[in-house]
């Protein structure tokens, strides 16, 4: 490359070193003509081996996040198996007295699509009498406490169910109930 073309006289490289420390490549100017860089040259350089680090870094975290991503929805569509298998009622109820969840057994219950369900308040569902002995139980799970209580009248047949909620904890404290 030096006495045959393409005649190269002028050489500067940076290596290329990942966040793992592992060397992956070098990132050079060449030219034909001898040079020396200034300080600010040198430091441009630097700072475009950073940006191509970069582009290099975020394409590799952009294919782990796609397979973290499918790893989470499999998770996902198996958990929702295993919920909508089961007879009993189950759902998540945020803060806000909303249904962010609800099984296929809440939709035979109901007589209601999950759709129209979903961000649905409890007391809207359930109705105000159900609600007025589902609401301190509730609140209590919302302090953290696992609750289990005696309902009725839930449904289209106005059912008996024996309620367990339980609290949803997160770094923060309780995001919502079981």
């Amino acid at each position: 490359l030096v006495s045959a073309d393409p005649k190269i006289r002028f050489y500067a490289g940076i290596p290329l070193i990942n966040r793992r420390g592992h060397g992956v490549g070098t990132l050079c100017v060449i030219d034909r003509v001898p040079r020396e860089l200034s300080s600010s040259q040198i430091a441009n350089l630097r700072h475009l081996a950073d940006v191509v680090l970069a582009l290099f870094e975020g394409r590799t975290d952009r294919h782990q996040l796609a397979e973290r991503q499918r790893a989470l929805l499999e998770s996902e569509e198996r958990l929702r198996t295993l919920i909508d298998a089961s007879p009993a009622l189950i759902s998540y109820i945020d803060r806000n007295e909303r249904y962010l969840l609800v099984n296929q057994t809440y939709e035979r219950w109901f007589g209601k699509t999950r759709e129209s369900i979903l961000g649905t308040r409890m007391e809207d569902l359930i109705g105000p009498e159900a609600y007025g002995r589902a609401k301190a139980p509730f609140q209590r799970a919302l302090r953290g406490e696992a609750v289990t209580f005696e309902n009725f009248a839930l449904g289209l047949d106005g059912r008996h169910v024996q309620a367990h909620f339980v609290p949803d904890r997160g770094k923060d404290g309780v995001r919502g109930v079981f």
